[in-house]
């Protein structure tokens, strides 16, 4: 099934009470996988091709995988491959582990999957993860780099400044600084209303 203008909205309100997350698209397709992440916070297992995150983040524990891993273009061949395997996985393991429950009528190993895929996965494949990663290995460094970048810029060009107006009783002061390194002449205008006090 083709989902269109797939958004934010639409996946919360798919993956919100998701017990298996069937992904199934041709290798190398699978845009980033962050609806399979999402299902993982919700208590869903995946049961995805080995492509995009699933790729790395597969291991039998906490989850299914589709397909051997590899590209196989369109050959009909392989895509009744993967159709069968998907059957397959699910009449022998998802289903039968999904409904069997023990006296209390709790299905423990399917409890026991979604803890595994909570526990492993959601502290390495998260926003948060992501957004510390990026911000040691390239946010920083790069943010430090334009500071310094900027520096020889204001040195060269007569530094970083200050505007200051006067308009009626209220002074307006403003920062500026050369977001280039160039000499162009740079403008702003500052507009006031309703003004008390």
């Amino acid at each position: 099934m083709f989902l269109a203008d797939y958004d934010m909205q639409m996946t919360e309100h798919l993956a919100r009470g998701v017990d298996v997350w069937l992904n199934n698209p041709r290798r190398p397709w699978e845009a980033s996988g962050t609806s399979g992440m999402k299902v993982l916070v919700n208590g869903g297992l995946n049961l995805s091709e080995l492509d995009g995150w699933w790729a790395e983040a597969y291991s039998p524990e906490v989850g299914w995988a589709i397909g051997d891993g590899r590209e196989h273009d369109s050959d009909p061949v392989w895509d009744h491959r993967d159709a069968e395997q998907i059957y397959s996985l699910l009449e022998e393991e998802v289903i039968p582990m999904f409904y069997r429950r023990d006296e209390a009528g709790v299905p423990v190993a399917w409890i026991d999957r979604i803890r595994a895929s909570m526990s492993r996965l959601t502290p390495q494949f998260s926003a948060n993860r992501v957004v510390r990663e990026y911000t040691g290995t390239h946010y920083l460094s790069r943010g430090k780099a334009y500071c310094e970048r900027a520096q020889g810029c204001w040195r060269r060009h007569g530094g970083p400044g200050a505007v200051a107006q006067s308009i009626g009783r209220a002074l307006a002061a403003a920062p500026f600084w050369i977001a280039e390194c160039g000499t162009q002449r740079r403008t702003t205008r500052l507009h006031c209303s309703g003004l008390s006090g």
